[in-house]
């Protein structure tokens, strides 16, 4: 190798690791005022999960908007409610499939010819 392709090689090694470090040091908010550019919340913005989670009732009193599912996160009981439902008992069971002996491959696919 010369030594100007050295040079070249060696350029761009330094290159590559100065870019990284930089992109790195960046992310972390250490250079560049990168960091945390989180705006403060408004008066009007929600704050607490439950808030968001939980089902809103309007004025009939109806529930509106998202109700979480009855396995997430904090309830450990499965909804078996699916198993009565007609969608489900409308279902049939697939075919068995058969195999000729013919179709298959090679005992051993990994063994020598």
């Amino acid at each position: 190798m010369t030594d100007k392709r050295k040079k070249i090689y060696i350029a761009i090694i330094v290159f590559c690791f100065s870019v990284s470090a930089g992109l790195l040091l960046y992310s972390l908010g250490v250079i560049g005022g990168g960091g945390s550019s989180a705006v403060p919340p408004d008066d009007n913005q929600i704050t607490n999960i439950d808030e968001i989670t939980a089902p809103r009732v309007s004025a009939d009193g109806s529930p509106d908007g998202y109700s979480p599912p009855a396995v997430f996160p904090g309830n450990t009981q499965f909804d078996t409610t699916i198993f009565d439902s007609s969608e489900y008992k409308t279902l049939r069971p697939s075919q068995p499939i058969t195999v000729n002996p013919n179709e298959l491959g090679r005992e051993n696919p990994f063994d020598n010819y």
